[in-house]
């Protein structure tokens, strides 16, 4: 899967359609590659979001995130990008047998 397709996948089916967005208020429009998750800038998300996006994950990828700490929040659930990335990632590592 190419990062563009991914981006796609987290922004529109992982974070708008699985958190029902749309109910909130939130368009499509609103979820940029960047725009902050967690923070009162951005989405506003709360940690009840945070775990389901990562069982959005599990489910997809069929990889298990483990325990969800502020060490991964922080590092890879900050911004549809970081998310897709880390996915990236688990996918390649999971190619690789790490």
């Amino acid at each position: 899967m190419t990062k563009d397709d991914m981006l796609m996948w987290v922004k529109n089916d992982l974070i708008y359609q699985r958190l029902k967005l749309g109910d909130m208020g939130f368009t499509m429009n609103d979820i940029h590659n960047d725009v902050p998750l967690f923070d009162s800038e951005g989405l506003d998300l709360d940690s009840v979001d945070g775990l389901e996006l990562a069982v959005g994950i599990e489910q997809k990828w069929g990889v298990k995130l483990g325990k969800m700490d502020d060490s991964m929040a922080k590092d890879h659930f900050q911004s549809p990008n970081t998310i897709a990335n880390f996915v990236l990632e688990l996918q390649n590592n999971r190619s690789e047998g790490v």
